[in-house]
């Protein structure tokens, strides 16, 4: 995927999980160049995806196809551990990063 400038606008949580969501379109901060399913059914083409960090749930307004998470809130790491990860994370939409891969993997029911 090659990146474009976007003029949306990320909402920053204060603390906890926070939803993150994939949306397929006509528009996006990301041109799609190709969906290749590795195991299962395939993700159908899309022209461009954006990501949108958000309080409430993301639907797309124009028929594509939505990935929905959430943010991890980390009671699953120490406090040296998610410092650890944070001075090693780097954001998406950097001059350098102009190309990425999406991998969705489906959770099963537990």
């Amino acid at each position: 995927m090659e990146s474009q400038p976007s003029t949306a606008q990320s909402v920053t949580a204060p603390q906890g999980p926070l939803f993150v969501s994939f949306v397929a379109g006509p528009s996006g901060l990301w041109k799609v160049d190709r969906v290749t399913a590795v195991v299962g059914e395939s993700l159908p083409m899309a022209q461009r995806m954006d990501m949108v960090e958000s309080h409430a749930l993301q639907s797309s307004l124009f028929g594509g196809w939505v990935l929905r998470g959430v943010t991890s809130n980390g009671r699953y790491s120490n406090h040296d551990e998610v410092a650890s990860m944070e001075r090693r994370q780097v954001g998406l939409g950097r001059p350098e990063a102009t190309r990425a891969a999406l991998i969705p993997i489906r959770k099963g029911a537990t």
